[in-house]
Parts: structure tokens; sequence; C-alpha cells
């Protein structure tokens, strides 16, 4: 039996990506480079890639979503999309730490490797990092996502794989997956489907929020002046 198809969204970088399918066949995929581009192509983009594919939005088993670390913005519009197509179509979501959609996307790359280190921009001098154990029986999260220096990542575990969008000066040793390669991708989200552990179910899509990483820049300074964090305030707390 054809497995029911998922349609997968990323927006937690500069480039935005849509593709439907399941684990291993992508039966459609749209990138769109531009982080300024994601509010006004990603819903075109989806139309597009589902008119592609030939599968209307009622034939599409769940919605899977980047959820973070990454762009505050982009985000948060993956998100809202991902709730109006699911509070639309009676559509259950998952989600998938986006540091994860790297790390398994460089794995796939080279899967002799087990320990991968995922590595993105974070801003400010800082970057958005995660360890993961990958084998072909399944995943283990040996660092959680954190944000800080590059120089924090000299004292977590020698990775065999580092799959990373910056240069780490200094880092050397491990085998590199870098550029656009190592950016997370919809396609490989759909890898994730049937992976245990490394998607989560969107149970209470109301309250949910990505995990950001770190508040955004608006927020940081609303805080810095008025001397309290905001009640819903985001973030890795240092």
């Amino acid at each position: 039996m054809t497995p029911l198809p998922w349609l997968a969204i990323d927006t937690s970088g500069d480039q935005a990506s849509v593709a439907v399918g399941s684990a291993g066949v992508v039966l459609a995929e749209e990138i769109v480079q531009g982080a300024r581009r994601h509010a006004v192509e990603l819903v075109p983009a989806i139309e597009r890639v589902l008119n592609g594919a030939r599968i209307p939005l009622s034939r599409i088993h769940g919605i899977l979503v980047t959820d973070g670390p990454g762009s505050f913005t982009g985000l948060r519009i993956g998100a809202t999309v991902a709730k109006g197509l699911a509070y639309a179509g009676n559509i259950p979501v998952r989600a998938a730490s986006a540091l994860l959609v790297m790390a398994y996307g460089g794995w796939t790359s080279k899967p002799t490797a087990r320990r991968i280190l995922a590595v993105t921009e974070a801003l400010r001098g800082e970057c958005y990092a995660a360890l993961y154990d990958i084998t072909a029986a399944g995943i283990s999260v040996l660092r959680e996502p954190a944000v800080g220096r590059p120089a924090m990542l000299a004292e977590w575990p020698r990775p065999d794989l580092l799959v990373s969008e910056l240069a780490l000066p200094g880092f050397s040793g491990p085998d590199l997956v870098d550029g656009e390669a190592a950016q997370p991708r919809a396609a490989v989200l759909l890898d994730l489907v049937g992976v245990a552990g490394a998607t989560r179910e969107i149970v209470d899509l109301g309250t949910w929020e990505p995990e950001y990483g770190r508040p955004a820049e608006a927020q940081v300074r609303w805080e810095a002046l008025h001397g309290r964090r905001l009640p819903d305030s985001a973030g890795t707390a240092r």
C-alpha cells in the first residue's frame, strides 16, 4: 500500500522549502531563497507543490514543520501557516528541531558517521548547536540545542561529522558538510517521519509556539528597557 503523503514546511533560516511525499519519496519540492520572501512566497509555494504532486490538501496525512531554533520571523510564519492549514483541513501536525533536520540531512550523505554536530547562525556572534547520535536504528540526542559563542563547542564531545552553515576557525578534524548542503530542507523532514523519536506531535495547536532558541530582537530591547521579562518570553536562559 502506498503511504499517505505528508506536507513538510521549513522556514527556520534564510532558505525556506516545502515538500510533499513520504519517507524516501519526494513527490514535489520547492525552495524559496531569501528570508524576506517567506511571508509572501510560502503559501503560493505550498499550492504549487500540492498541484505539482496532484494531491489536494484533503489527502494530506499530516503536516511536518521545523520548530527551531532559527529565525524568529521565519519560524513564526511557518508555524502560522501550518496552524491555518491544520485547522482548515483537520490535519495533524508534527514538529522537529531544525538542527536535527540539518544533522540528519548531513548523515544521509555520510552514513558511516555517527556523532553529528549541527551548527547554524544565531547572530550577535553566537551560534545554535546540537549534537546527535544517528544510526540506521534511530537517533539519540547527545547535546540538546543550545545558543552561545562557537567557543563553547570545544567543550562538547568530538563529532564524526560537522554540519554547519558557519565557518568555525580552529574547529578541524571531523568530516564537513557546509554551505547550501548544510541547510535544513523540507525533503529531509519527510525522511524523519519513519524515524522513532525524530518528530513530536503538536497536541494543542492553540498554545504551541516554535522553539525559537532565544527572544526576538524587539523583545530583548523591551525587556532591557523595562527591566523584566515578558510573560511569554522565549529563548534559552543563561
